[in-house]
C-alpha cells in the first residue's frame, strides 16, 4: 500500500436529487433511531457506547420510499470500485452482496467515535466479521465541521499462540493404558453429558483426573508447561487441570472444528501417532479478512498472519497448549492399520 488514499473511490453528486430530497424529508420521521455502538481496532470483538449523548444516532430507514433505488446505487458504486484496479484485475472477487444500509444522524456536538466497521446479523445480532469494503455517502452539506477522518493503525492481532514441548514420558505404556481402557469400554464413545463430543467416528473417554498413577507424570507436566505458557501470555500462572480425556481415532476418524469454552488454556499430548494419522489444524481468528480481502495470488509465503488455517504436525510425546478460544480440528486418520492416540485437557 503506497497511500491510504490509493484505496478510496470518491464520487461527486452520485445520488440523484429527487432521491436525495425525498430521503432527507422522510428520515427525520423514522421512529427507530438509536444510539450508535462501535468496535475499535484494539478490541474488535467488544462493543462500545461510552460517549453517551455525544455519540450519534443511527437507523436503517426500512420504510423509505427510495430504499430500493439506494440499494441499486450501492451496487453500481461497488462495481465502479472494483474496476478502478490499475492492472485491470478484480481484487475483490469474493464479494456477493452488502449489508443493510444504515443512516447516521448527527445532532449538535455529536460525533462518531474512532472505530472499525463490522457486519452484524440483523436478526440475531451475531457479529459476522470485518467487511470487504465500506461505503459512506453524505446526504446534505448545510452544516459546519463533521470532517470524515480515516486512519490506518489497524493491526492483524492474530499470532498463532500455540506452545510446544517434547516430553520424556513412556508413550508406549500410556498408549497401552489408553487401548485397554477403550477395550473395557467396548469401543463405544462415552456419554459424558457435561461435554459435547466433537469426534467424527473415533472414541473418547470420560474425565480421567485421578484415575490412574500412570497419568500423574503427564498431568504434572501439563500443569508446569501450562503455567509457563500462561506467564508468556501475561495470564495468571496458577492454572490447574479441569479435565483430561483420551481420544482414539481409527481409519478415517477425525474431529470437527471446535473450541473449549469455560477454560483458559487447552491442549493435547500425543501418545501414539502412526504415519498419516492426522495433524491438528488451527483456524485464524482473522479468517474473515483473509478469505474475503486478500487475493491468494498475492501471498508469497503462507504463515500464521495470512493463512485462514494453520497445521501443526502430530508426533509421539509432543505437547501442544493453546488458548481455549482458538478454533481447531483434527484431520482424518488415513492409516488403515494403526490407531491415533492423544490425550486432551483443559486448564482453568
Amino acid at each position: 500500500m503506497k497511500n491510504l488514499k490509493d484505496y478510496i473511490l470518491h464520487l461527486d453528486n452520485y445520488i440523484p436529487k429527487n432521491i436525495l430530497n425525498k430521503t432527507l424529508k422522510e428520515l427525520p420521521q423514522d421512529k427507530n433511531w438509536e444510539q450508535h455502538q462501535y468496535h475499535t481496532s484494539k478490541n474488535p470483538d467488544e462493543t462500545y457506547d461510552q460517549n453517551g449523548e455525544k455519540e450519534l444516532d443511527v437507523c436503517y430507514g426500512d420504510n423509505l420510499t427510495y430504499l430500493e433505488e439506494l440499494h441499486q446505487l450501492t451496487w453500481k458504486a461497488l462495481e465502479k470500485y472494483i474496476l478502478i484496479d490499475k492492472k485491470g484485475e478484480e481484487t475483490f472477487t469474493g464479494w456477493a452482496g452488502f449489508s443493510t444500509i444504515r443512516f447516521n444522524r448527527y445532532r449538535n456536538d455529536q460525533i462518531m467515535s474512532k472505530h472499525v466497521d463490522h457486519i452484524h446479523n440483523l436478526f440475531t445480532g451475531e457479529r459476522r466479521g470485518i467487511p470487504i469494503l465500506s461505503i459512506v455517502c453524505v446526504l446534505n452539506d448545510n452544516y459546519e465541521g463533521g470532517e470524515f477522518i480515516m486512519f490506518d493503525d489497524y493491526e492483524i492481532k492474530f499470532k498463532i499462540s500455540v506452545y510446544k514441548n517434547i516430553l520424556s514420558l513412556d508413550s508406549k505404556a500410556i498408549s497401552n493404558y489408553c487401548l485397554d481402557l477403550q477395550k473395557k469400554d467396548g469401543n463405544k464413545i462415552k456419554t459424558d453429558k457435561t461435554r459435547i463430543s466433537t469426534t467424527i467416528g473415533g472414541w473418547h473417554s470420560n474425565d480421567l483426573i485421578g484415575e490412574h498413577k500412570l497419568l500423574d507424570k503427564l498431568c504434572l507436566s501439563i500443569k508446569e508447561n501450562g503455567n509457563i505458557f500462561a506467564k508468556k501470555l501475561e495470564l495468571k500462572n496458577n492454572l490447574s487441570i479441569d479435565n483430561i480425556w483420551i481420544n482414539i481415532n481409527s481409519y478415517k476418524d477425525s474431529a470437527k472444528t471446535h473450541s473449549h469454552p469455560r477454560s483458559i488454556l487447552s491442549g493435547v499430548y500425543y501418545a501414539q501417532i502412526p504415519k498419516d494419522s492426522g495433524d491438528i489444524a488451527f483456524n485464524n481468528t482473522s479468517g474473515d479478512l483473509i478469505y474475503h480481502c486478500w487475493n491468494k495470488n498475492k501471498i508469497i509465503n503462507y504463515n500464521s498472519n495470512n493463512s485462514p488455517e494453520w497445521f501443526l504436525p502430530a508426533a509421539e510425546n509432543i505437547l501442544y497448549i493453546f488458548p481455549s478460544w482458538l478454533n481447531h480440528y483434527v484431520k482424518p486418520n488415513m492409516n488403515k492399520t494403526e490407531k491415533r492416540i492423544s490425550i486432551s485437557f483443559n486448564l482453568i
